[in-house]
């Protein structure tokens, strides 16, 4: 064979065994590579004992030999490459650990969504509109870095993923980009510590500012589709879904009943005896049909104060008695926790609505659910 037919067959070879030995794992890559070489010295014994051609031994069988050879270290490179990438890009949004586990699996990074389970948390400071009417757009932007960055880090504490930055608020998840078994239990204590964090927080920005630092959360569990959302130049891993949905209204549902911490009834469901909940009120909240149960998160159990149990339970026994239509027992007994507790938003909202009901008691069938008319 002349030189550049030769020259032209081993850089095909060459080419084909690269392709073979950098895609698949090295015990594959290595039959295939044999096969290859295999056949390439089959060919050249044919070529020359039946057709009197010769081809270059060397010629043909180094450019094979050094594909092989040389895919490790190429693995090695797109291995770490790929690794780096992962560990810089979710470095600022996962706790060291959890990236860790990360690296070791980073086909959990795949484009395109998957289906998974897990907790999302909404969370958001109260009163930003007021506030940032009074501070100049520096004074406010460095407000929102000082306390959301502390806050954050409460958050990649207890293994979660900071979604994003939406203004005053941030999103966050737990059983994404890998599983947690206890995704409702971790993002609870998430929610917890970031309002004991918090306490202290607005201490000093009072002093700072002058501001009155107050946050809202709702979290809500369930499954959902998680994945890399965007464009060619730009992407964000996130999550999608009713459920998803259903944590940001909780968290704005906050605000209706003068509590902190919302959650819904499958994360109430899957946080165990671990905390203490008040089930605060059946709901069906604006864009969503199916009328959930949703729960106020308390505290760590064992870590209430008993006056506050006090209050738990006469809500609880007044509760019962508004969805047995009995409105006026039931607001009395509203009434009641409220004197014992004059800054229990829920049993004020209660007062009134029995208030109301009394004088237009709801159609024979109604079911005990109040349709949320605001976000």
């Amino acid at each position: 064979v002349t030189p550049l037919p030769a020259i032209v067959i081993a850089l095909v070879l060459g080419v084909a065994t690269c392709l073979v030995a950098y895609r698949y794992k090295p015990v594959a890559a290595g039959f295939a590579s044999a096969a290859i070489l295999a056949a390439v010295l089959g060919t050249i014994h044919w070529l020359f004992t039946t057709r009197h051609l010769y081809l270059s031994l060397s010629l043909a069988t180094m450019p094979i030999v050094f594909a092989y050879l040389s895919s490790p270290f190429v693995h090695y490179v797109v291995t770490w490459r790929e690794r780096n990438f992962i560990r810089r890009a979710f470095s600022t949004y996962l706790a060291p650990r959890v990236v860790d586990a990360l690296v070791a699996q980073p086909e959990r990074l795949a484009l395109g969504g998957r289906e998974a389970e897990g907790s999302v948390m909404f969370l958001d400071l109260a009163g930003f509109t007021t506030f940032s009417e009074r501070l100049a757009p520096e004074a406010l932007i460095d407000l929102l870095n000082r306390n959301l960055g502390h806050l954050s880090e409460v958050i990649l504490d207890h293994d979660g993923l900071i979604d994003k930055f939406i203004g005053d608020a941030v999103m966050a998840e737990w059983g994404v980009p890998l599983p947690q078994a206890d995704h409702a239990q971790r993002a609870c204590a998430a929610a917890l510590g970031v309002q004991s964090k918090l306490e202290a927080l607005a201490a000093e920005e009072a002093k700072h500012s002058g501001v009155e630092l107050l946050a809202r959360i709702g979290i809500n569990s369930g499954r959902f589709v998680a994945g890399n959302i965007g464009g060619a130049r730009q992407v964000n891993y996130t999550v999608l879904g009713n459920d998803v949905n259903l944590a940001s209204r909780l968290e704005g549902i906050n605000k209706a009943y003068g509590t902190r911490i919302i959650i819904g009834e499958e994360t109430a469901r899957l946080a165990g005896s671990s905390f203490v909940l008040r089930e605060l009120d059946s709901l069906r909240v604006k864009g969503q049909n199916r009328p959930v149960t949703v729960y106020e998160l308390v505290g760590r159990a064992g870590e209430v104060e008993a006056a506050h149990r006090q209050t738990l339970a006469g809500y609880a026994e007044a509760l019962a008695l508004y969805r047995e239509r009995d409105f006026a027992a039931a607001k009395e007994r509203f009434s009641k926790v409220l004197a014992g507790d004059p800054d229990d938003g829920p049993s004020r909202v209660f007062v009134e609505r029995c208030a109301l009901y009394l004088e237009r008691p709801p159609p024979p069938d109604w079911d005990g659910v109040f349709v949320m008319t605001t976000k």
